[in-house]
C-alpha cells in the first residue's frame, strides 16, 4: 500500500489539484526528511532524524553513517535494501516500507 501525503513545493506552497491540496506517492519525501532532519526536530517523534547534514567535513567513519541512515529508517517501518555513496558523495538509499507490520 503506497503512502500518500501533501506535496509542498520549495518555494511555492502546497500543490493543488482540482482546487484541492493534492496526494502524492510520498514514500521518498519520508526517506529524505528521515536522513536530513535532526532528532528532536519532530515534536511528536523526537527521536527520529539522523542529522545527515551535520556529517559534512567529518571525521566519522562512511559505515557508522550508514548503520544510523538504517537504524533510523528501520524504526519507521522502512526495509532497507541499499545503502552506497557515489564517488562525488551523494548517498543512494533504496528503502520500501515494511508491508507486514
Amino acid at each position: 500500500m503506497a503512502v500518500t501525503d501533501h506535496r509542498h513545493i520549495e518555494g511555492q506552497g502546497m500543490l493543488i489539484e482540482n482546487g484541492d491540496f493534492a496526494l502524492v506517492e510520498s514514500e521518498q519525501d519520508h526517506i529524505k526528511d528521515i536522513v536530513l532532519d535532526n532528532p528532536g526536530e519532530w515534536k511528536q517523534w523526537p527521536l527520529i532524524g539522523t542529522g545527515a547534514l551535520n556529517f559534512l567535513n567529518s571525521t566519522v567513519d562512511l559505515d557508522d553513517i550508514k548503520k544510523q541512515i538504517q537504524t533510523q529508517l528501520e524504526s519507521d517501518n522502512f526495509k532497507v535494501q541499499e545503502i552506497s555513496r557515489s564517488a562525488s558523495g551523494q548517498f543512494r538509499i533504496i528503502a520500501r516500507r515494511n508491508e507486514d507490520a
